[in-house]
């Protein structure tokens, strides 16, 4: 099992250094797809192999089988 985790940021208002002035966004669909190559994969009409909903903080978790193909 592969277990990929992010976080997703939006521009906000401000400037704090610790997170150059973006914010978390919370209750965003986050897909991942499967490329066939080491370059931009941005084919919206694949299938994603993992979905998930970012939580109130932005974060989110995908897990997929190490051996997916």
């Amino acid at each position: 099992m592969v277990v990929l985790a992010g976080r997703v940021f939006v521009p906000g208002p401000g400037g704090l250094p610790v997170n150059h002035g973006q914010i978390p966004l919370g209750g965003v669909a986050v897909n991942l797809f499967l490329c066939e190559q080491r370059t931009p994969c941005f084919n919206q009409l694949a299938n994603p192999i993992g979905m998930v909903t970012t939580n109130g903080d932005g974060t989110f978790r995908i897990s997929v089988a190490k051996d997916h193909q």
